[in-house]
This record gives structure tokens, C-alpha cells and sequence, in this order.
């Protein structure tokens, strides 16, 4: 189907997929939703069902007056106010220019330590798993004579490897998996783990790195991500902050009592 739309100065032809009255929903509106959607399928049919709903109740709601009534003039009113405000915020946040190179993380973490102690359990570990435990195994005795990276690199391409990772820091929180619990209490810095067993049927060869009980601070290394999201959160709160201050100055306010 094709929906024409015509102004003072055009008219373009664009594909629709549902009319309404007046107000069509296009091809293009519809991929733009889908692409952030997994199941897209499953939730193209149900957005365009929904599509079609409340633009029914808007025509329903327009017959019976509603868009006329005090009730309705307020809170379109409200609104307008606060979407305008929302996207005014979101323009002052996008222009702003934060310097987050790594020496003002670095100043941000060490300037505020306390914001960083772990309130949980903490283990810094690297791990491969595998689908067979002869793998997971013989992986484990390669490790005895070569270094993490080597001894990965050596089974990088095989079928039996399922995952790996490095310097991974993780919580241990009362709901982590027990394999994790166990990591944390049966490893010493340094040492490989012997083969475990996943629930999903697994296997999983772990090396500690580091553990770290709460009210520990980690070096900056491990968590320099956290300290970024956080400084970075705490420059915008300001940047926002000072802005509010400065409206202050340019328009009159008053607080009647």
C-alpha cells in the first residue's frame, strides 16, 4: 500500500502497513522500533495491533470532546513543559564536554576512596571452559608449563573450548553460583583450580587472581571502568546542577510563603 502525504511545497509517496483516519503507520516507522527489538517478529504484529487501538481511542476520544475539556488543556500543557524540559537536558548533556582522559579518573578515584570499598565479596579470576572434561583437563596440565595466555592460545581454535576469559572481577553475592563461592574459598592468589563442573553440564577450569573481602578498595586497573561511569555521572550532575543555578540569575523566581 502506498500513503500519500502533501505539503505547500511536495508530495512524496512512502509504503504504510495500517490507516487510521487520517494517520497512517509506515514501513519505516515500524523497522525503526523492530530494531532494537530480539523477537521482532512477535512484537511487529503486537505494535502495529497497539498502533491501530490507540489511534481509535484518539478518534473516539476527539468525538466525545475530550480534547477540548479543561482536564484535557492541563495536562497537555503539563507535559509539553515536561517533555520540552527532558529534551532540553538531554541537548545540555550531549553538547557537554567532559574531560575523562585517565589522569582526571585516576584524580576522581583517588579523591573520593570511600565510594569504591566493596560492600560484597570479590574474586579477579581467568577461566576457560570446555564441553568435555579430557579438555578441560589436559588445558589444566598445559597450564602447569605455560603461562595463561600461552596455554589459551594453544587450544584457541578448538572445538572443545566453549568460552575464555581474562581478569575477570566478579561479586560473590548469596545468589552467585556455588562454583564461584568455592572459587573464593578453596584458591590462593595464583593457583588453578581443579576441573568443575557447571549446572549446564560444563567444564570449567578457573585461576585466581586476586580475592577481596568487604570494605577492600581494588586497584583502579580492575574497576577503571566503574570509576569512569562514576565520574563521568558525577560531571554531568554538576554540569546540570550549574545550569539550574545560572536560570536562577536569568529569570525571576519567587517562592511564596
Amino acid at each position: 500500500m502506498i500513503a500519500y502525504f502533501v505539503s505547500c511545497t511536495e508530495k512524496k509517496e512512502e509504503k504504510y502497513i495500517a490507516k487510521v483516519g487520517d494517520s497512517y503507520l509506515t514501513e519505516a516507522e515500524v523497522d525503526h522500533v523492530m530494531s532494537s527489538n530480539v523477537d521482532s517478529s512477535k512484537f511487529r504484529e503486537e505494535y502495529i495491533r497497539q498502533w491501530i487501538e490507540d489511534e481509535l481511542l484518539y478518534l473516539a476520544a476527539k468525538k466525545e470532546g475530550i480534547l477540548s475539556s479543561k482536564d484535557y488543556k492541563s495536562l497537555t500543557k503539563q507535559s509539553s513543559k515536561m517533555i520540552a524540559n527532558s529534551l532540553l537536558i538531554k541537548s545540555i548533556l550531549e553538547n557537554l564536554k567532559i574531560k575523562d582522559d585517565s589522569s582526571s579518573v585516576r584524580k576522581y578515584f583517588m579523591d573520593n576512596p570511600d565510594e569504591f570499598k566493596l560492600t560484597q565479596l570479590a574474586i579477579l579470576y581467568n577461566y576457560a571452559s570446555f564441553n568435555k572434561y579430557n579438555a578441560a583437563e589436559k588445558f589444566k596440565t598445559s597450564l602447569l608449563q605455560n603461562n595463561w595466555d600461552d596455554a589459551v592460545d594453544k587450544i584457541l581454535h578448538s572445538t572443545e573450548l566453549i568460552d575464555s576469559g581474562k581478569e575477570i572481577f566478579l561479586y560473590v553475592v548469596k545468589n552467585s553460583p556455588d562454583i564461584y563461592s568455592k572459587v573464593y574459598k578453596t584458591l590462593v592468589q595464583n593457583q588453578i583450580s581443579e576441573v568443575m563442573e557447571t549446572f549446564d553440564g560444563h567444564y570449567i577450569v578457573f585461576q585466581l587472581l586476586e580475592k577481596y573481602d568487604r570494605n577492600e578498595i581494588p586497584n583502579l586497573s580492575i574497576i577503571y571502568d566503574l570509576v569512569k561511569e562514576r565520574y563521568i555521572a558525577q560531571q554531568r550532575e554538576l554540569a546540570y546542577k550549574s545550569y539550574v543555578k545560572q536560570l536562577y540569575s536569568d529569570y525571576s523566581s519567587s517562592i511564596e510563603r
